[in-house]
């Protein structure tokens, strides 16, 4: 891995591995291999676990191998103004 975080948290001790949900989640994120740009979502009620799958797919060799410009770790918070803060 080379390092191309930013702002990506570590894995907190204990998390547990989600193997399958990773896999899934990078299938959506990163396709077929074709060089367009995809978005995923994680939606679901507070406590399930988004943000610890989140951490595990930016941590996932194959999201650091597709992504060589590197990774970037965004909180938008519950009500995010994109228009005044465009990512």
């Amino acid at each position: 891995m080379s390092g191309r975080f930013y702002n990506v948290p570590p894995l907190p001790a204990g998390i547990v591995p989600r193997a399958h949900l990773v896999d899934i989640t990078l299938a959506g994120l990163l396709g077929g291999g074709a060089e367009v740009a995809r978005h995923t979502l994680i939606q679901g009620a507070g406590g399930f676990g988004k943000t610890s799958l989140a951490m595990l797919v930016c941590h996932d060799a194959r999201a650091v191998e597709a992504f060589v410009d590197g990774l970037l770790w965004v909180a938008l918070g519950g009500t995010p103004d994109l228009a005044r803060n465009p990512g």
